[in-house]
């Protein structure tokens, strides 16, 4: 696979910079709805247990799509 054709690249530097940025944004936005979840225990009455099982089934689901598109997009190249 080769680069772009006009010879436009990231120095290292920025490079880094836009890796590192693209990880805290998908670490950050993986982890959004943790927070909101001890609201909806209160406001439905939920117990520790089922709120456990909602953010698994979060975890599972979140899981699954990365896996499954993410492994698609990579065999295409894109």
């Amino acid at each position: 696979m080769s680069g772009p054709r006009d010879g436009r690249r990231l120095g290292r530097g920025a490079a880094f910079a836009v890796l590192a940025c693209a990880t805290v944004v998908m670490m950050a936005t993986a982890s959004a709805p943790s927070p909101i979840y001890p609201l909806y225990r209160e406001r439905w009455g939920l117990s520790v247990t089922m709120l456990t099982v909602i953010f698994v089934v979060y975890v599972v689901g979140l899981l699954g799509a990365l896996l499954t598109v993410g492994a698609g997009r990579a065999s295409r190249g894109a």
